[in-house]
C-alpha cells in the first residue's frame, strides 16, 4: 500500500513508495520504494472500474500486489484510489496466493 511516485506509460513502469510500512521487523520509519513493470496481465483498477496505466498518476493512493521475479517486480494487480477518496479498498488475494 503506498503513493505513486512516478508513472511511465511507455515503458509500463511505476515506482510507488510505501505508506504502511510492510514489514513489522524494520526499524521506525523504514518504508521501501518499489519499482515495478505492468504488463498484460496486470489488473488496473481506479476504484471498482477497470482503468490503464496511463490513467494512473503522481500521488494516487494505491494498493498493488506484485511478484519479485529475476527481472524485478511485476505488478499482478493495481488498485488506485477512486478520486476523491483517500484510501483505496484493499484488492482480494486469489485462494492460495
Amino acid at each position: 500500500m503506498g503513493q505513486i511516485i512516478s508513472v511511465d506509460a511507455a515503458a509500463s513502469t511505476l515506482v510507488v513508495g510505501e505508506s504502511v510500512q510492510a514489514s513489522p521487523t524494520k526499524k521506525g520509519g523504514d518504508r521501501e520504494t518499489v519499482s515495478l513493470t505492468v504488463d498484460g496481465g496486470t489488473q488496473v483498477l481506479r476504484g471498482k472500474r477497470a482503468t490503464t496505466v496511463a490513467e494512473l498518476r503522481p500521488r494516487d493512493h494505491v494498493v498493488v500486489r506484485y511478484v519479485l521475479t529475476p527481472h524485478g517486480a511485476r505488478a499482478l494487480s493495481i488498485r488506485a484510489a477512486d478520486q476523491g477518496r483517500d484510501t483505496p479498498t484493499a484488492v482480494p488475494q486469489a485462494a492460495g496466493g
